[in-house]
């Protein structure tokens, strides 16, 4: 296995959550229509999970952090500070570059951009989809059920 340099994560449901247990349906759809309903305030809709962020903050020194996500809502200034803080400003939208993440040749157009080689990167996403579309690509990947579970999958990915 090659050494792993660059961990890559998705964003809505692995650490971005509604507030709403019950919701199912995609974060940026709900974001869309809640943003429009005056007042909007972003944490009465939405969750961060600031304990996996710090955690991965740890791992800075070790390897390179990016955000990849689909669409918008990484961008609110609500959030958008503490993501760049995590994630040094390698914050990635396939939608910016009209790709799709269940496309393989995508992850290996995110790895040139990112300058890293596929087989140096893991990718941890929630959806299989894209994890399978990822592992096409050459990358390692990880699918997202947990934080302790993330937690343990990917230490022990980073100390191989």
């Amino acid at each position: 296995m090659a050494k792993i340099t660059t961990v890559i994560f998705d964003f809505s449901r692995v650490l971005l959550y509604p507030k709403d247990p019950q919701y199912a349906g995609k974060l940026n759809d709900l974001y869309k229509d809640v943003k429009t309903k005056a007042p909007f305030l972003f944490f009465d809709h939405f969750t961060l999970d600031n304990t996996l962020l710090d955690w991965l903050e740890t791992k800075k020194n070790t390897v390179k952090l990016c955000l990849y996500t689909s669409e918008i809502i990484q961008n609110d200034p609500a959030i958008f500070p503490r993501l760049e803080q995590t994630f040094d400003k390698n914050i990635f939208s396939a939608e910016d570059f009209g790709w799709s993440k269940r496309n393989p040749e995508n992850y290996l157009d995110l790895a040139k951009k990112i300058e890293v080689l596929p087989e140096n990167i893991v990718f941890v996403d929630d959806t299989i989809e894209n994890v399978k579309a990822a592992q096409g690509a050459g990358l390692t990947t990880i699918q997202f059920f947990s934080r302790e579970h993330i937690i343990e999958k990917l230490s022990a990915v980073l100390s191989q």
